[in-house]
Protein backbone atom coordinates (compact mmCIF):
# COMPACT_ATOMS: atom_id res chain seq x y z
CA UNK A 1 0.00 0.00 0.00
CA UNK A 2 2.90 2.38 0.43
CA UNK A 3 6.46 2.33 -0.41
CA UNK A 4 8.91 4.86 1.78
CA UNK A 5 12.20 5.43 1.93
CA UNK A 6 13.35 6.68 5.05
CA UNK A 7 17.05 7.48 6.07
CA UNK A 8 18.65 5.25 3.33
CA UNK A 9 16.31 2.03 4.47
CA UNK A 10 13.81 0.64 2.41
CA UNK A 11 10.31 -0.30 4.09
CA UNK A 12 7.88 -1.76 1.78
CA UNK A 13 4.22 -2.99 2.26
CA UNK A 14 2.92 -4.57 -0.69
CA UNK A 15 -1.19 -5.72 -0.05
CA UNK A 16 -3.65 -7.86 -1.46
CA UNK A 17 -6.74 -6.22 -0.86
CA UNK A 18 -9.39 -8.39 -3.11
CA UNK A 19 -10.95 -10.63 -0.54
CA UNK A 20 -9.64 -11.43 3.38
CA UNK A 21 -6.11 -12.12 2.30
CA UNK A 22 -3.73 -9.54 3.27
CA UNK A 23 -0.05 -10.32 1.63
CA UNK A 24 2.03 -8.39 3.37
CA UNK A 25 6.40 -7.66 2.92
CA UNK A 26 8.78 -5.86 5.44
CA UNK A 27 6.64 -4.38 7.90
CA UNK A 28 3.67 -6.96 8.70
CA UNK A 29 2.44 -10.31 8.18
CA UNK A 30 -1.14 -9.66 8.95
CA UNK A 31 -4.42 -7.43 8.38
CA UNK A 32 -4.37 -6.15 11.71
CA UNK A 33 -0.77 -5.66 11.52
CA UNK A 34 -0.69 -3.70 8.25
CA UNK A 35 -3.57 -1.59 9.77
CA UNK A 36 -1.09 -0.64 12.89
CA UNK A 37 1.64 0.13 10.61
CA UNK A 38 -0.71 2.44 8.84
CA UNK A 39 -1.93 4.38 11.59
CA UNK A 40 1.79 4.63 13.48
CA UNK A 41 2.97 6.24 9.66
CA UNK A 42 -0.19 8.02 9.52
CA UNK A 43 -1.55 6.74 6.41
CA UNK A 44 -4.69 5.69 7.69
CA UNK A 45 -7.54 8.45 6.71
CA UNK A 46 -11.20 8.04 7.01
CA UNK A 47 -11.14 10.08 3.14
CA UNK A 48 -10.11 6.44 1.94
CA UNK A 49 -12.91 4.65 1.97
CA UNK A 50 -16.30 4.93 0.05
CA UNK A 51 -17.71 8.15 1.56
CA UNK A 52 -15.06 9.99 -1.03
CA UNK A 53 -16.58 12.48 -2.76
CA UNK A 54 -17.52 12.29 -6.84
CA UNK A 55 -14.58 14.70 -6.89
CA UNK A 56 -12.29 12.53 -5.49
CA UNK A 57 -11.27 15.78 -2.80
CA UNK A 58 -10.40 12.67 -0.31
CA UNK A 59 -8.08 10.90 -2.59
CA UNK A 60 -6.26 14.07 -3.59
CA UNK A 61 -6.13 14.77 0.27
CA UNK A 62 -4.48 11.58 0.77
CA UNK A 63 -2.20 11.72 -2.34
CA UNK A 64 -0.72 15.82 -0.31
CA UNK A 65 -0.59 14.16 3.08
CA UNK A 66 1.59 11.19 1.42
CA UNK A 67 4.30 13.85 -0.33
CA UNK A 68 3.88 16.03 2.88
CA UNK A 69 4.77 12.97 5.14
CA UNK A 70 8.07 12.22 3.07
CA UNK A 71 6.52 8.90 1.60
CA UNK A 72 8.08 7.55 -1.67
CA UNK A 73 4.85 6.37 -3.02
CA UNK A 74 1.34 5.60 -2.69
CA UNK A 75 -0.59 2.51 -3.50
CA UNK A 76 -3.92 1.62 -3.68
CA UNK A 77 -5.64 -1.51 -3.47
CA UNK A 78 -8.61 -2.94 -5.78
CA UNK A 79 -11.27 -4.24 -4.02
CA UNK A 80 -15.22 -3.11 -4.33
CA UNK A 81 -14.89 0.03 -4.19
CA UNK A 82 -13.32 3.22 -6.97
CA UNK A 83 -11.44 1.45 -9.73
CA UNK A 84 -7.88 2.28 -8.54
CA UNK A 85 -5.63 2.70 -11.77
CA UNK A 86 -8.08 5.23 -12.91
CA UNK A 87 -7.75 6.68 -9.45
CA UNK A 88 -4.17 6.96 -9.83
CA UNK A 89 -4.16 7.90 -13.47
CA UNK A 90 -5.78 11.16 -11.93
CA UNK A 91 -3.12 11.43 -9.37
CA UNK A 92 -0.68 12.25 -11.98
CA UNK A 93 -2.41 16.04 -12.12
CA UNK A 94 -1.91 16.09 -8.52
CA UNK A 95 0.85 14.86 -7.83
CA UNK A 96 4.32 15.43 -9.35
CA UNK A 97 7.03 12.95 -7.84
CA UNK A 98 5.45 10.25 -5.47
CA UNK A 99 5.33 6.77 -7.10
CA UNK A 100 1.43 5.32 -7.55
CA UNK A 101 0.78 1.96 -8.15
CA UNK A 102 -1.95 -0.59 -7.50
CA UNK A 103 -1.50 -3.43 -5.06
CA UNK A 104 -2.85 -5.96 -6.25
CA UNK A 105 -5.07 -5.85 -9.40
CA UNK A 106 -7.26 -9.05 -9.61
CA UNK A 107 -6.35 -10.78 -13.34
CA UNK A 108 -9.62 -12.71 -13.79
CA UNK A 109 -12.27 -10.32 -14.41
CA UNK A 110 -10.25 -8.07 -16.40
CA UNK A 111 -8.96 -9.18 -20.38
CA UNK A 112 -4.92 -8.69 -19.92
CA UNK A 113 -5.47 -6.45 -23.62
CA UNK A 114 -7.98 -4.43 -21.01
CA UNK A 115 -4.97 -4.36 -18.16
CA UNK A 116 -2.12 -3.66 -20.33
CA UNK A 117 -3.83 -0.51 -22.24
CA UNK A 118 -5.05 0.83 -18.53
CA UNK A 119 -1.70 0.54 -17.24
CA UNK A 120 0.22 2.28 -20.27
CA UNK A 121 -2.57 5.13 -19.99
CA UNK A 122 -1.88 5.60 -16.01
CA UNK A 123 2.14 5.31 -16.82
CA UNK A 124 1.54 8.22 -19.56
CA UNK A 125 -0.43 10.44 -16.85
CA UNK A 126 1.37 9.87 -14.20
CA UNK A 127 4.93 10.87 -16.33
CA UNK A 128 6.00 7.06 -15.87
CA UNK A 129 5.05 7.26 -11.96
CA UNK A 130 2.76 4.43 -12.13
CA UNK A 131 3.06 0.96 -11.01
CA UNK A 132 1.07 -2.10 -11.63
CA UNK A 133 0.65 -4.67 -9.34
CA UNK A 134 -1.43 -8.07 -11.07
CA UNK A 135 -2.46 -11.15 -8.96
CA UNK A 136 -5.18 -13.60 -9.57
CA UNK A 137 -7.34 -12.82 -5.98
CA UNK A 138 -8.94 -15.26 -3.95
CA UNK A 139 -11.46 -18.09 -4.80
CA UNK A 140 -13.95 -16.57 -2.83
CA UNK A 141 -13.73 -13.67 -4.61
CA UNK A 142 -14.06 -14.94 -8.12
CA UNK A 143 -16.69 -16.97 -6.82
CA UNK A 144 -18.99 -13.53 -6.24
CA UNK A 145 -18.02 -12.53 -9.88
CA UNK A 146 -19.20 -16.02 -10.86
CA UNK A 147 -15.28 -16.80 -12.09
CA UNK A 148 -14.15 -20.04 -12.00
CA UNK A 149 -10.54 -20.17 -10.16
CA UNK A 150 -9.06 -23.00 -12.49
CA UNK A 151 -5.29 -23.16 -11.96
CA UNK A 152 -4.59 -19.62 -11.06
CA UNK A 153 -0.94 -20.07 -11.81
CA UNK A 154 -1.08 -21.24 -15.52
CA UNK A 155 -4.00 -18.65 -15.99
CA UNK A 156 -1.38 -16.02 -14.36
CA UNK A 157 1.78 -17.28 -16.29
CA UNK A 158 -0.56 -16.35 -19.84
CA UNK A 159 -1.96 -13.54 -18.40
CA UNK A 160 1.22 -12.19 -17.63
CA UNK A 161 3.20 -13.15 -20.86
CA UNK A 162 0.49 -10.66 -22.53
CA UNK A 163 0.17 -7.71 -20.65
CA UNK A 164 4.26 -7.65 -20.49
CA UNK A 165 4.70 -8.27 -24.02
CA UNK A 166 1.76 -5.33 -24.60
CA UNK A 167 3.74 -2.70 -22.29
CA UNK A 168 7.16 -3.36 -23.55
CA UNK A 169 6.74 -3.88 -27.35
CA UNK A 170 2.83 -1.92 -28.42
CA UNK A 171 2.03 -5.59 -29.55
CA UNK A 172 1.63 -9.15 -28.74
CA UNK A 173 0.64 -13.02 -30.84
CA UNK A 174 0.06 -15.34 -28.09
CA UNK A 175 -1.84 -18.67 -28.97
CA UNK A 176 -2.16 -20.39 -25.32
CA UNK A 177 -4.59 -22.59 -23.48
CA UNK A 178 -6.16 -20.10 -21.65
CA UNK A 179 -5.60 -16.93 -24.37
CA UNK A 180 -5.44 -16.73 -27.81
CA UNK A 181 -4.72 -13.30 -28.73
CA UNK A 182 -3.30 -10.81 -31.18
CA UNK A 183 -3.18 -7.32 -30.38
CA UNK A 184 -1.09 -3.83 -30.08
CA UNK A 185 -1.14 -0.90 -28.32
CA UNK A 186 -0.13 2.62 -29.01
CA UNK A 187 -0.34 4.98 -26.08
CA UNK A 188 1.70 7.74 -26.67
CA UNK A 189 4.31 9.12 -23.88
CA UNK A 190 3.78 5.81 -21.86
CA UNK A 191 6.73 4.14 -19.97
CA UNK A 192 6.97 0.85 -19.75
CA UNK A 193 5.36 0.52 -16.45
CA UNK A 194 7.04 -2.18 -13.97
CA UNK A 195 5.20 -5.23 -13.57
CA UNK A 196 5.07 -6.69 -10.01
CA UNK A 197 3.24 -10.00 -9.25
CA UNK A 198 1.20 -10.81 -5.94
CA UNK A 199 0.39 -14.30 -5.20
Amino acid sequence: LIARFGSGRVATVAGVLAGATLVTVGLATSWLALALAMLVLGMFDATMDASMNSHGVGLQRQYGRSILQGFHGMWLGAAFGFDPVMALALAGDATSSIQLGVAVLPTWPRHPIVAAQQAATASAATGGRFRLGLGPSHEPVMAMYGIAFDRPISHLREYLQIVRALLADGQVSHQGERYQVTGFLGVADAPTPPVMLGV
